[in-house]
Formats: structure tokens, C-alpha cells, sequence
């Protein structure tokens, strides 16, 4: 007796007809008529499947690609948790890098996250102003170079050969030093940089942004300028829209990655088409070396759960026809790392990629911040929700032996809710800070409408492979 798997995903229409399926257990993509895929949509979830419902060969090829299976939903359960924790296994292997060189910020956003961490730097006397913990010593990024040789050190070990400058604003002219300090370090020859940056003083660091050096970097463009400007706000009363497109027209030219961040809310949805115009007039669209993407804006509630006030799908429906027809905007995160793996598998003709854990915090991410410690997430830095040790001013790092097992074991194969989802190893459990925020464990998932978002951007991104 067969059944329609149930890790099966149905795309959203094509726009020329048919459907895309893609199986959440194996990887395997196809396409398929309107027909045939309507009629397997009404077996979805159900005990049984006519053996007429295919030809003969389509049944037997969809059975080899795991679409079609004579397991049961708790046999098919437990292979679903077997291939969860071997690809936990696997992508503990490689972890990443991400140094604080300030924790401070030259930008004083009206929604930004680290606000009560910033505001303890403008007072003496708080826990904030210690000895080197606003700006890394050179003391500190020996260590913090010394820590990430004894983590590569250990067996079955290949971290990413990036390593990833964050803040604060991490590009602040104030601490060039410090920068050039740690991209020049002679431990960092292996790795290039990626650099989250408000995009303010980029000019100080032209010298470092090449291949071999700092060779991606995020910028946040949150509208037109006199939106942006009343979001992203300057502490010295600069236009901060104006720096940033003065910057970017100078890096497109350079030989590096950019990503441009759109932060939305109610206020600023309705001008993003406008945006998308000037992003035209600029030569930003439809360039490989530059992805756009929307971000919604997430804020605390009094009882400190994690929420947004955007529909996601008020977004898609709404900037959709806007951006169909540029291959380099994005609709979140979500969006643009399924982009990312749908393409790969289409055009490398393999499966797609399956994961284990949702973001490299559950993996291996070590954030090392100026207070000499270090956190799993950059979502909650300077937190100790997140704290898994220190490397300063001990000689060598001292961890946490529970936070570490705590934040790098959380894998779906340790969420039952995820096991029965059919976005079990394509979602992989959503971010665990927000799930903890928001249910006091790491150990839930955050969905964040995965299942809204996903059916869309592998409807639109087969469509542009199909068309190119």
C-alpha cells in the first residue's frame, strides 16, 4: 500500500502552468502538469494512493525520489530523525567566526535590537565600561586569534574560511585601527571577511575591501532618503542615506559581495517601490554581485516575546508585481537563502539541500565580543542567554560545557513538533533565540510562516530557471 510521503511540498502555480514538488526527506525536485499535481494534493495526508493515479513509470520514478512510499508515517518519522541527527553530525564539523571589534555604534536606529547595550556605554559606572570591553585590545584579538586555532584544532574540525565583523558598527573610523589590526592579523591569512556594517564610514576601509581581504559586506537601505534618514539616525547629523549611496556607487565597481538589507514596518511598506526606482536609477538591479532583500522588523513585547506587525504575506502580495521581474530582490531571508539552495540543486542537477539546524548558532558559531567573552548568537550578544565561555583574560578559553550543549545540539532531530512538519530539514526549526524568547526553550521551533513563504520562492525560482 502506498501513500503520498509526508514530507511532500507543493510549490505555488506556476505561472505558465504546473507545479513544482519537492520532498522534504530526500531532496528530489520535479515537475509536474496541473493535473497530475491537483490530484496528488487531495491524497496529501491520506492513508492511501490509487496505483492509477500515475502511469506506470511516473509511479515507480516518484517512488525511487521518495515523492511515493510504503512507510508508514512513524517509520517514515523515524528515518526523518535518523537523516536529522547525521546531518547534525556533519554540520558540526564546520563552525564560524565572528568577531566584535566594537560594541558601540556611530548610528542610533529607531528599532535596533542593542539599544540597552549602547546605552550603557553613555554611562560611567555600568557593567558595559570594564576594561577592554568596548573596543578589543590588541591584547584581545591575539586571544581571540588564539581561540579560534584551538577550536580549528580539534578532530573532524574545518571551519568556514570566512570570518564575519559585526557590532555595533564594526566599520567605524574611530576604530580603524582595530580593523586593519584584525584583518592583517597574521592568524587570519585563511580567511577572508564579511563585514555587517551600517555602510557610514566605508570610505576608511576601501583598502581592505577586496577579494582576498573583506570581500562581502550588508548594508541597510530602509527607503528613500527622507525615510531612511528618520530610521537610521546619524549621531552626528549626517545624512546617513546620502554616506551610504556614495559608498555604494564606489563598491560596485570593486571585486566584492554586497547585500542590502531593506528593514520594513507599517511605516515605511509603502514606499518601497519607491525605493526599488532609485535602486534602479543606481544601477543596483539585476546585478550578481549585489542581493536585495526585505527584512521585517521583529520587536519585543512587554512580556518579552518576539513579534512583528507586517504580514509577511500582505508582503508578498503587495511587492510581488514590483519585484518579479529583477532577479536580485528577495522577500526576507527566508527567500533568499531558499533562492539560494533551489538554484543550486536546479542548476547542478542535484538534490536540494537539506539542514539540520536553522543558523550557525546551533552548529558552531563563536561570537567573541570586547568584554572578553563569547556568545553562540549575535541575536542576543552581550546576553547571557547566550554566553557559552570567555577567551580573555585567561591564556586559553574557558567554556561553558552545558551552554555549549545547550546551544549546539538544538537540531530538529530534538524537536518533536518539527519531526511531523513536512519543512522539517528545509525550515529546520526556525531562529532558537526567538523560540526561547518566546517559549523559554531553545528546544521549540519558530516558524515565522516558513509554510507561506516557501511555496512562493520555489514557485519563482523555478520559473526564472525555467525562463533563463
Amino acid at each position: 500500500m502506498y501513500r503520498l510521503s509526508s514530507y511532500s511540498i507543493f510549490s505555488e502555480p506556476l505561472e505558465n502552468g504546473g507545479y513544482v514538488i519537492l520532498n522534504g526527506l530526500t531532496g528530489a525536485m520535479d515537475f509536474m502538469t496541473n493535473e497530475t499535481a491537483l490530484d496528488l494534493i487531495k491524497y496529501q495526508f491520506k492513508p492511501n494512493l490509487p496505483n492509477n493515479l500515475l502511469d506506470k513509470d511516473s509511479f515507480s520514478e516518484f517512488i525511487e525520489r521518495g515523492h511515493i512510499t510504503n512507510l508508514s508515517h512513524d517509520d517514515e518519522r523515524e528515518q526523518m530523525r535518523s537523516t536529522s541527527k547525521l546531518l547534525s553530525e556533519i554540520e558540526k564539523e564546520t563552525p564560524c567566526f565572528v568577531i566584535v571589534p566594537n560594541l558601540d555604534c556611530n548610528y542610533r536606529c529607531t528599532y535596533c535590537f542593542e539599544r540597552p547595550l549602547q546605552n550603557k556605554i553613555s554611562f560611567t559606572n555600568k557593567d558595559i565600561t570594564t576594561n577592554f570591553n568596548t573596543v578589543v585590545s590588541d591584547q584581545q584579538i591575539d586571544s581571540i586569534f588564539k581561540t579560534i586555532e584551538f577550536i580549528k584544532s580539534k578532530p573532524k574540525t574545518k571551519p568556514l574560511d570566512q570570518i564575519i565583523l559585526y557590532g555595533g558598527e564594526p566599520l567605524s573610523k574611530e576604530n580603524k585601527d582595530v580593523v586593519y589590526k584584525i584583518v592583517n592579523h597574521r592568524s587570519a591569512r585563511e580567511f577572508t571577511f564579511v563585514a555587517i556594517t551600517n555602510g557610514h564610514d566605508l570610505d576608511h576601509f576601501f583598502p581592505l575591501l577586496r577579494k582576498d581581504k573583506i570581500n562581502q559586506i550588508q548594508v541597510c537601505i530602509d527607503g528613500p532618503k527622507r525615510i531612511h534618514d528618520s530610521r537610521r539616525i546619524s549621531k552626528t547629523g549626517e545624512s546617513s542615506y546620502d554616506k551610504i549611496m556614495k559608498h555604494l556607487q564606489v563598491l560596485v565597481s570593486k571585486e566584492i559581495s554586497i547585500n542590502i538589507r531593506v528593514h520594513i514596518d507599517q511605516s515605511n511598506i509603502g514606499y518601497f517601490n519607491e525605493l526599488i526606482n532609485i535602486f534602479d536609477s543606481k544601477g543596483l538591479l539585476n546585478n550578481k554581485s549585489i542581493i536585495i532583500y526585505v527584512s521585517l522588523i521583529y520587536s519585543k513585547t512587554p512580556e518579552g516575546r518576539v513579534t512583528t506587525k507586517v504580514d509577511i504575506l500582505e508582503i508578498i502580495n503587495n511587492l510581488n508585481n514590483s519585484i518579479s521581474k529583477y532577479n536580485n530582490i528577495f522577500i526576507g531571508s527566508t527567500q533568499t537563502n531558499a533562492n539560494i539552495f533551489i538554484s543550486d540543486a536546479l542548476n547542478k542537477w542535484k538534490p536540494y539541500r537539506l539542514r539540520s539546524y536553522y543558523c550557525l548558532a546551533n552548529s558552531g558559531m563563536y561570537v567573541f565580543l570586547p568584554d572578553g567573552n563569547i556568545n553562540a548568537c549575535w541575536e542576543s550578544i552581550g546576553k547571557d542567554c547566550s554566553k557559552i565561555g570567555s577567551y580573555f583574560p585567561s591564556d586559553k578559553p574557558n567554556f561553558n560545557k552545558m551552554a555549549l550543549e545547550k546551544w549546539f545540539n538544538r537540531s530538529v532531530n530534538h524537536i518533536d513538533e518539527c519531526l511531523d512538519c513536512p519543512y522539517c530539514l528545509v525550515c529546520a526549526g526556525g531562529c532558537a533565540q526567538y523560540a526561547e524568547y518566546n517559549t523559554g526553550s531553545l528546544y521549540k521551533p519558530f516558524c515565522d510562516n516558513f509554510d507561506l513563504v516557501f511555496p512562493h520562492v520555489l514557485a519563482k525560482t523555478c520559473e526564472d530557471f525555467i525562463s533563463n
